[in-house]
């Protein structure tokens, strides 16, 4: 064990308290709720099938005016956006969610899916990795 003068001893440093107890990303989120505001099917699928699949309660939304109303209804610990969402930007949107009244800092995250709007190519990188 390598020790430097004055130091605490490697292995008191990182030794887990005896009452840590891991969690994993679901259960950290269990009973609580994921929005996802996403137009292409099957990315909508694959997210919603995910979410359920770790015992989360799925919100759907079809627009941006509908997951504005969830988002302030139910209060989702995370909200999934596809950048190109109808009926508003999902970057404006993400500023309406973190500035609700009473916002507690709801985690958005925005995705881009390959549509008819993209140019041939486009999205290859972003799909490819």
């Amino acid at each position: 064990m390598l020790e430097l003068e004055g130091s605490v001893p490697m292995e008191t440093a990182v030794a887990p308290a005896d009452d840590a107890v891991a969690t994993s990303p679901a259960q950290a989120l269990q009973d609580q709720s994921v929005l996802v505001a996403v137009q292409d099917p099957k990315t909508a699928a694959i997210l919603s099938e995910a979410i359920q699949a770790d015992g989360l309660s799925l919100l759907r939304a079809d627009d941006a005016e509908e997951a504005l109303a969830l988002v302030r209804r139910k209060r989702p610990a995370l909200v999934i956006l596809e950048r190109g969402l109808a009926s508003g930007d999902a970057l404006h949107l993400c500023r309406a969610i973190r500035a609700e009244p009473g916002a507690y800092g709801e985690d958005v995250v925005i995705v881009r899916t390959p549509g008819p709007a993209c140019a041939p190519g486009c999205c290859e990188g972003r799909v490819v990795g």
